[in-house]
């Protein structure tokens, strides 16, 4: 499992979409680009809502000019009761109060979700017996604080929704960092 989440982090970190301030002459813009690294506490209604912890990797990019809309995709992986998830998915986040200095953020999408019992570093695509493949699909609202130039603290209310292991709900609050931005 160790292992497993070193690997995620770090191939997160390489391909990340952090930049640093672009500049030329003396102006200076903000990046076009921001990535959440994370870490989760998820009740499961489905089991007396017991509670289980996670990762999260999200990237964005700006796709609009002054910066308020954005692309990206993200990696999530959590605990189901007995069992653990990944998501693997794409959609749209927006700043609607603020900015990445201090605002509230809004973000959905939905991907690949993928369930074992063999726990995140058990997924084998090939021969888990215990593997089961469905439509994933995640929603947040929070807000972020600046600590440093590109180093923001981000806390945001979220929840989960898998189409396989019976539909699944897990909803939670992520804590972490956030890197680049407005």
């Amino acid at each position: 499992m160790c292992r497993f989440l070193v690997v995620t982090l770090l191939l997160a970190l390489a391909f990340s979409p952090l930049s640093a301030q672009e500049e030329m002459g003396d102006i200076s813009t903000p990046s076009r680009s921001w990535t959440m690294l994370s870490v989760h506490r998820v009740w499961t209604p489905q089991a007396n809502d017991m509670p289980n912890g996670g990762f999260g990797v999200n990237a964005f990019f700006s796709v609009d000019a002054d910066r308020r809309a954005w692309a990206g995709f993200s990696i999530v992986g959590t605990g189901l009761v007995k069992r653990d998830a990944l998501a693997i998915n794409a959609g749209m986040g927006w700043w609607f109060l603020g900015d990445s200095s201090l605002g509230a953020f809004a973000y959905g999408m939905t991907g690949l979700g993928i369930t074992s019992a063999n726990g995140l570093t058990g997924f084998d695509f090939f021969s888990d017996p215990t593997s089961t493949y469905g439509l994933a699909s995640q929603a947040g609202l929070g807000g972020a604080v600046e600590i440093f130039t590109n180093l923001k603290i981000h806390l945001n209310a979220y929840g989960l929704w898998f189409t396989n292991d019976g539909g699944v709900t897990p909803y939670g609050l992520q804590l972490g960092l956030t890197f680049g931005g407005r």
